[in-house]
């Protein structure tokens, strides 16, 4: 069986300092491996989305484990509100109780029908087939799913209203009439050739964002375009793709924001853009997600299509217990 959420219901924040003797049931959330992954903000960030998701599913409190940038964002102010109809919750607000762990097989309605009163939802990727089906993690067991609707506008709305900066971030000006925001994960950090080996499409090829640029001014010839480059490469390697790019495309306008911090390259890939090109970075995801509605974007174009439709015709559908929540 499939659990709906109703989008009908008003998105609103309101006041209410919980006590803890009041909260019978909860849900919360786990991280992605934190002692290879300390401090991934996609990858974190994504575990609270999920989390949050079925928080809203099933009007349950939630409670908030703190994740990298978390005292920048608003939701840091929000513990003790309540968004959506979930009450958010400080780690420290909560006591020990009988914990139920979601799984990979979980059939995601009677998991919550479980006598359990503390509901653990670990990390899973957002959108990734690969992760799904053919990767596991540390302890060898799959990703447990689920299924975000990135059309559930008063989902979205809430996730916007608790991700969002404290301090003020500029938009990216654009005044072109074609906007792409074209994220390249280079690889950094923790990132090995092993790491690229093991999730390949998680991580961007020069080969594959030419052709989607390709494609784009195929599509725009009569038509200004800007191109805005996200990436996690050091300042020199990310000036000499841009350079890169300039030479290859001079009809596109090309820029960068140059020393930008996690922040504030996030919020600028999640505004508004006509076309958005990433990889299986959860980073991307998380910005992407953000930047919705999706019907009013053109077109967001996959990197590794090729890959993806070489793996999907091997793998015509997800397992059997992927449910839209």
């Amino acid at each position: 069986m499939s659990l709906r959420v109703d989008s009908n219901s008003k998105v609103k924040a309101t006041r209410c300092a919980p006590q803890v003797s009041e909260v019978k049931k909860y849900i919360t959330y786990t991280f992605n491996d934190i002692t290879a992954y300390p401090s991934r903000f996609g990858d974190q960030l994504i575990s609270f989305v999920r989390a949050f998701y079925l928080a809203y599913a099933q009007k349950l409190p939630l409670v908030c484990k703190k994740f990298k940038e978390f005292d920048k964002l608003k939701i840091s102010d929000m513990l003790g509100q309540t968004i959506g109809g979930v009450k958010l919750l400080a780690e420290n607000q909560t006591t020990e109780r009988t914990k139920q762990v979601l799984k990979h097989q979980d059939d995601i309605k009677g998991f919550f029908e479980t006598d359990a009163d503390s509901f653990e939802i670990p990390y899973g990727p957002y959108d990734s087939p690969f992760d799904h089906l053919t990767f596991t993690n540390r302890n060898g067991e799959n990703f447990p799913i689920v299924d975000i609707d990135p059309h559930n506008l008063e989902i979205i709305s809430c996730l916007k209203e608790l991700i969002a900066p404290k301090g003020p971030i500029e938009e990216i000006e654009v005044t072109q009439d074609i906007s792409i925001a074209l994220h390249f994960r280079g690889g950094s950090g923790k990132d090995t050739d092993e790491t690229k080996n093991e999730y390949p499409c998680k991580f961007s090829k020069r080969e594959d964002c030419i052709d989607i640029l390709k494609q784009i001014t195929l599509e725009n010839e009569d038509k200004s375009i800007y191109c805005h480059l996200f990436t996690d490469l050091q300042e020199e390697d990310k000036l000499k793709l841009l350079v890169e790019f300039k030479q290859q495309f001079p009809s596109i306008t090309f820029d960068t924001t140059r020393g930008a911090s996690l922040l504030k390259d996030f919020f600028g890939m999640a505004q508004h853009w006509t076309y958005f090109s990433r990889a299986d970075s959860q980073f991307g995801a998380m910005a992407e997600l953000l930047s919705q509605p999706l019907f009013s974007r053109k077109q967001r174009l996959k990197q590794h299509q090729y890959y993806l439709e070489k793996f999907n015709e091997k793998n015509s559908s997800l397992p059997q217990n992927v449910q839209k929540v």
